[in-house]
Order: C-alpha cells, then structure tokens, then sequence
C-alpha cells in the first residue's frame, strides 16, 4: 500500500483555487489515490474545511473592498471640502473687499461704497450653492441641492438668493 502525504494533499485540497469545486472523488482520481476507504478515512471533513476556508477568504476580501471603498469616498469627500473651503474664501473674500468696486468709463477702479445688487446675487448664489454641496459632502444632508421643499426641516443656515432681492 502506498504512503500519502495526508496533511499535504488537505492543504491542497483546501486551498488550492484550481479544487475549489473539486469532489473528493475527482481529487482522488487526479491524485491517483484509489477512491475507497482508507481515503475517505483520511479525508473526512475536508469539504466542510475547504468551504470554511473559502468563505473566510470571502469575508476578508469583502472587508478589505469595503475597506477601500470607505477610504476612497473619505478622500474624495475630503477633496470636495477643500475646494468648498476655498470657494468660501472666495467669496468671503469678494463680500469684504469687490462688493463696493465699481469702474468708470475709462476702466479705472474705484470704490463707490455702495454694493452692487447683481455682485450681491450672483456671490449669494455660489454661496448658497457652495453650502448645498458641503452639507452632502459632510453627510448633514442626503438632499440633491433642488430639493428645497422642507427648508424647515434642513438643519443650519442657508443663505438663499431670495432673502437679498
């Protein structure tokens, strides 16, 4: 009778991607191991390992895709907070100092001390625009920026274009 390296051929069995839907018997056959009883003997619960070690495999890969996932969603939320960050610097910057500019006939700037309305309306806009897109990006709101049918319910300020005509 021959001697088989049991341990050996239930790692390969139960690792191995090219026997993960091999029958024990097919094994056998490609192993040249007669199929009887002394192999079943030696082989028993090898399906039930192999399918455990399968499915921790599955969970693992599962959790490192999720894993992924999250971190390239956090980045991407990350680089969208930036932008709006600066976008707000923008326009705080455009409120405190472009506001009042106007320019005469000969292209000369001057400040009037007096806000343009159009300047006004077209800054709140970006900034109302600019805070609907933060609040999804922070996860405040799963609202698309045109659904402003609860605005009692949104939580936080919004500036919205009507409060400055």
């Amino acid at each position: 009778m021959a001697k088989y390296d049991w341990i050996e051929l239930e790692r390969e069995f139960t690792t191995h991607k090219k026997h993960a839907t091999t029958s024990l018997r097919a094994f056998a056959k490609l192993k040249g191991i007669p199929y009887g009883k002394n192999f079943k003997e030696h082989t028993e619960g090898w399906l039930t390992k192999r399918a455990a070690k399968w499915a921790q495999k599955s969970r693992e890969m599962e959790k490192r895709t999720t894993e992924q996932q999250i971190k390239s969603a956090a980045e991407f939320n990350q680089r969208h907070l930036d932008l709006f960050d600066k976008a707000l610097d923008a326009v705080e910057k455009i409120l405190s100092e472009q506001m009042s500019l106007s320019t005469d006939m000969f292209g000369n700037v001057h400040d009037s001390g007096v806000y343009s309305a159009s300047k006004l309306k077209s800054v709140v806009q970006a900034l109302e625009i600019a805070q609907k897109a933060q609040r999804l990006a922070l996860g405040m709101s799963d609202k698309p920026k045109d659904e402003d049918d609860d605005k009692e319910k949104d939580e936080g300020f919004v500036i919205s274009v009507e409060d400055c005509t």
